[in-house]
């Protein structure tokens, strides 16, 4: 319960789902208290700060895709090409 879940849930899982639904929890929470530290550090932060920097500075911009992805056809291509590389 205190990992928020179903107390229902619980008894339909096996031992390996359960280890996974409890990995996954702590590493929600561990994610959720650096989080909170980080919020309580850049605000001491900020009320200390002379010039208040933008929102667009703290906020980190989302990245764009690397390449455009590749077609099934197009990787089954690249793999049979390695594949008769490796042959020879």
């Amino acid at each position: 319960m205190a990992a928020g879940f179903d107390p229902d849930r619980f008894w339909q899982l096996t031992p390996r789902l359960y280890q996974i639904h409890m990995r996954g929890a702590h590493k929600r929470l561990d994610r959720e208290a650096k989080e909170m530290a980080w919020v309580a550090w850049l605000t001491a932060v900020l009320t200390r700060a002379q010039k208040i920097p933008r929102l667009n500075q703290l906020i980190p911009a989302e990245k764009k895709a690397a390449s455009k992805a590749t077609t099934w056809q197009a990787q089954l291509s690249a793999w049979q090409a390695y594949a008769e590389r490796k042959k020879r």
